[in-house]
C-alpha cells in the first residue's frame, strides 16, 4: 500500500532529522560545548514528537479513505464518506464533515458516475454547514456544467452575484455569463464578461474575451457574430493578453491546472479561445491586435 510507504518515509525522515540535529553539536563542538547547545535546542525534541503524532494520527484515521482511492474503488469511497457525512455528522454537529473529505468526495462522486449524490450534499451543506457551501460552491455546481444544463447553471451560479464567502467567485460569474449566452441573454452576459476580461487572471481573461467575441459587438449583443472583428474597447485588452500569454505560458498555466475539474472540462474551449487570440495578432507585430 503506497500510503504505508509514504508514512514510513516520513517517519524515517523525521528520525534522521532529529538524530542529525541532536548529533551535530557534538560532531562540530565536542562534548564540552555540545551540552550548552542542547540546552538551547531542547524545544525541538517535543516539536518533532508532536509533529510525528499529528501526522501519523491524521493518516491512520483516514487510512480506509486512502486505500479505496489508491484502488480506485470510487463507489465504495462515496458510500464510506456518505456515512461519515450524514449519519455521524447529524449527531455530532458536523464534526465528520470537513473540507478535506469534501475535496475527496466531490471528484469521487463524478468518477463513480454518481454526480446525483452532490445534489443531496448541496442541500445538506446549505442547511448544516453554510460556510462549507461557500467554499465548495463551484465544485458542487460542476454537475450542471457536465450535464449541459444551461437553465440549471443560470439558477445556481446566479448565487455568485449575492452570496458571501464564495471561493473563485469570478470563475462562478464566468459560468453564469456562459449560461446566459446559452439562454440567449447575450446583453446581460456581456455586462459581466466585460468586467471579467480584465480580472487579472490570464485564463479567465482569455475565456471572457472569447465569449465577448462570440456574442458580437455590444450594440448587437444577444446575437452570435463569430465573424465580427473585436469591438474597439476590447482591442486594448486583447493586446495586453497577447503580451501576457505567450504560447509557453499558456501551456504552463494549462498544465498547472491539470487537477482542476473546471479547467479540465474547459480544455477544448481554452484551446479554441487561444487559437482565436493568436489570430488577432497583426502581421509582423506579435504584440498588437488587429
Amino acid at each position: 500500500m503506497k500510503i504505508n510507504k509514504v508514512l514510513l518515509l516520513f517517519n524515517s525522515f523525521l528520525l534522521v532529522a532529529a538524530a542529525f540535529l541532536a548529533g551535530l553539536p557534538f560532531l562540530t563542538l565536542g562534548w564540552e560545548f555540545a551540552g550548552e547547545v542542547w540546552k538551547t535546542l531542547w524545544p525541538a525534541g517535543p516539536f518533532f514528537v508532536l509533529l510525528a503524532v499529528l501526522v501519523n494520527a491524521f493518516v491512520l484515521s483516514n487510512r480506509r479513505l486512502y486505500l479505496m482511492a489508491e484502488e480506485e474503488r470510487w463507489a465504495d469511497l462515496v458510500d464510506y464518506l456518505k456515512t461519515a457525512f450524514y449519519e455521524k455528522s447529524r449527531g455530532r454537529r458536523g464534526r465528520h464533515l470537513n473540507g478535506y473529505r469534501l475535496k475527496v468526495f466531490i471528484p469521487a462522486a463524478f468518477l463513480a458516475g454518481r454526480s446525483g449524490e452532490l445534489e443531496e450534499l448541496e442541500a445538506f451543506l446549505k442547511k448544516h454547514q453554510p460556510g462549507l457551501m461557500g467554499r465548495f460552491f463551484l465544485p458542487l455546481g460542476m454537475r450542471r456544467i457536465i450535464l449541459r444544463d444551461p437553465q440549471g447553471m443560470e439558477e445556481y451560479f446566479r448565487g455568485a452575484l449575492t452570496l458571501r464567502g464564495i471561493r473563485r467567485r469570478k470563475w462562478c460569474l464566468w459560468i453564469y455569463a456562459l449560461s446566459l449566452i446559452q439562454l440567449g441573454e447575450g446583453r446581460r452576459a456581456r455586462e459581466i464578461l466585460t468586467g471579467l476580461s480584465s480580472a487579472g487572471q490570464p485564463l479567465l481573461n482569455l475565456l471572457a474575451l472569447y465569449l465577448l467575441h462570440l456574442t458580437g459587438p455590444l450594440e448587437q449583443a444577444g446575437n452570435n457574430h463569430r465573424g465580427q472583428p473585436p469591438a474597439a474597447p476590447e482591442k486594448p485588452r486583447i493586446r495586453r493578453l497577447l503580451k501576457a500569454l505567450p504560447p509557453g505560458r499558456f501551456e504552463a498555466l494549462k498544465s498547472r491546472a491539470g487537477d482542476d475539474l473546471l479547467l479540465f472540462s474547459l480544455s477544448r474551449l481554452l484551446d479554441e479561445a487561444y487559437a482565436w487570440l493568436t489570430s488577432q495578432k497583426e502581421p509582423g507585430n506579435p504584440e498588437k491586435a488587429v
